[in-house]
Order: structure tokens, then C-alpha cells, then sequence
């Protein structure tokens, strides 16, 4: 049991950090984000109490309860975080989103019809579907393919750069949760006694780590030079090559021409700095630590 716990324990571990490291834009700037971390916080706990209550399904089917309603609330904070990143939340689609959850929660405790019961698969407590188990699947994979298609949406129409390769990057990073979530889903189906704690808890977690870590343009931009086609990756290729080949040079004995590559390297990083700002120079300008008027002589030359 303790083995099989361990990814929940690790996973409740890292949200506990990323609150503390991240509490001050969780709670006063992107109180979006806060809720979803705090319902996952939620639905990690439910899921590492449920193997405390292996011999005793009567706790059990409590703490199984408030796990899906734990669940419904994680994918609608989901959604309505897409939906914001995407730029195409509204004032009323949240209230929307909030009230389907206290509906299916109704739902849930007042029916056996979604959830019929609990029972043990060895090392921990999964659901016994009820007969309408299905609006359940239904309510997460809708949730799900809906904020896929929003933050798809978000790296197209965003209308500045930061944003839409945010989207690009919160979505990049949530794929392994949904592979990892069809794959359990697939094997329900097919009969097998499964319970996603192990294999969904760590993926969840990376992608909250994603969603937090891309506040920052740097930590943005750091994650996408790895992603083929991207331009970061083709900034950061370019950069990295002009660098080898001085030290290629050096290696060689062969001339430098040392003002000419720190040319061509602060020409790639003024360029990298005007596409993440859409052209917005005096933004560009800041971001660099220079002046606007010293940012357009750069460009004046380059393009001389």
C-alpha cells in the first residue's frame, strides 16, 4: 500500500511547495489558478486518505464521494483557467461553469445513480459506477476536450506573443495528463480494477508546475527551446551555433572577429526580445535594460 501511495504523497508534496513559492500570485493575481491548485490540493488529499481506508468502506464511500465532487471542481476550474489564458473567458461563463458542479454534487449524495458504492481493489478504494456513471465520464472528458480546444485556440487568436506562447505551453505540458487519463479510462472500460492515483497524480502535478512556472516569460522561454518548430527553439539554435563557432575558431587558432559574433549574438536577443513583445519597443526596450532611442539605433543598424 505505502508504495502505491507514494506518487499521491510525492504529488501533495510538490503543491504544498508550489503554494508556498507561488502563494503571492495565487492569491492576490491569479486567483483563477489558485482555485485549481487548491481543488487538486483537494482531490490529492481524498485520493492518499483512500488508502488509509482499505478495511473500512464506509469511510471509504464518504471520502470517495467528496473525491468526485473534488474532481467535477478540478475540471471546471480547469476549463474556466483555459478559457481565461485562452482570452475568451467571460463574466458569466465562470457562474456557468460553478454551477454544474453544485448540481452533479446534488447529484452525488443525493442519488446512488452516478456513484453506487466503493469497494477495495487491494491497495486502495475505487467506485462501484452507478447506473448514470457515464455523465460522470462524460462531464470530465467534455471538461477536458474543451480546455484542449480553448488553449488551442489561445496560441492562435491571443493577440500578443507572451500570451498566445503561453497557451502553447500550458497545453504542451498538459498532454501527458490527458494521455495519462485516457489510458485509465480505456482500462476501466475494459474491465480492469484501476485506480488513477498512480499514474494521473504525478502527470496533474507537472502540469501545475507548467501553469505556474509560465508567469514568467524567461521560464516560457527556457521551456520552449527544447520544443521543435518553435521560434524560441530556432532563436536558441541560432545563438547557440553562433557561439560554437567562435569557439570553433578559438579551437583553431583562426581569427575571432570577436565584435562581429557579440554583433550577430545581441542582434538574435534584440530580435527574440521585439517578437516576445509584439514589436512594442519601448516594452522590448525594458525588457532589455536600454533605452527606447538606443533600442531604435540598434534596429536602424541592423537593418542598414
Amino acid at each position: 500500500m505505502e508504495i502505491y501511495a507514494l506518487p499521491s504523497a510525492i504529488a501533495l508534496v510538490i503543491k504544498l511547495w508550489l503554494f508556498v513559492r507561488a502563494r503571492g500570485v495565487l492569491l492576490k493575481e491569479n486567483t483563477v489558478l489558485g482555485l485549481f491548485l487548491a481543488s487538486l490540493f483537494f482531490l490529492n488529499l481524498c485520493e492518499l486518505t483512500l488508502f488509509s481506508y482499505i478495511n473500512d468502506i464506509s469511510r471509504a464511500g464518504l471520502v470517495l464521494l467528496l473525491y468526485y465532487v473534488a474532481l467535477f471542481f478540478t475540471v471546471t476550474s480547469l476549463v474556466n483557467l483555459s478559457a481565461r489564458l485562452s482570452g475568451l473567458s467571460t463574466f458569466y461563463l465562470p457562474r456557468v461553469y460553478y454551477s454544474s458542479v453544485g448540481l452533479l454534487a446534488a447529484f452525488l449524495f443525493g442519488s446512488d445513480a452516478l456513484i453506487a458504492g466503493a469497494q477495495s481493489i487491494g491497495y486502495s478504494i475505487t467506485r462501484v459506477p452507478g447506473e448514470y456513471y457515464w455523465i460522470v465520464q462524460a462531464y470530465v472528458i467534455t471538461g477536458l476536450l474543451l480546455s484542449l480546444t480553448l488553449l488551442t485556440i489561445g496560441t492562435i487568436k491571443q493577440s500578443q506573443h507572451f500570451l498566445r506562447r503561453r497557451c502553447l505551453v500550458v497545453l504542451l505540458g498538459f498532454l501527458p495528463t490527458i494521455l495519462a487519463f485516457i489510458s485509465v479510462v480505456v482500462l476501466m472500460q475494459l474491465g480492469y480494477k484501476v485506480n488513477a492515483t498512480v499514474l494521473v497524480s504525478l502527470t496533474i502535478t507537472f502540469f501545475l508546475v507548467v501553469l505556474i512556472l509560465t508567469e514568467s516569460k524567461s521560464a516560457q522561454f527556457n521551456l520552449l527551446r527544447w520544443v521543435p518548430f518553435t521560434q524560441e527553439r530556432i532563436q536558441f539554435k541560432n545563438s547557440y551555433a553562433l557561439i560554437l563557432e567562435a569557439l570553433g575558431h578559438t579551437h583553431y587558432q583562426e581569427p575571432i572577429k570577436l565584435k562581429e559574433k557579440l554583433q550577430q549574438i545581441e542582434e538574435q536577443i534584440i530580435k527574440l526580445a521585439v517578437q516576445s513583445t509584439d514589436g512594442n519597443q519601448a516594452r522590448a526596450a525594458a525588457q532589455l535594460g536600454i533605452s527606447k532611442s538606443t533600442l531604435n539605433r540598434k534596429l536602424k543598424n541592423k537593418d542598414e
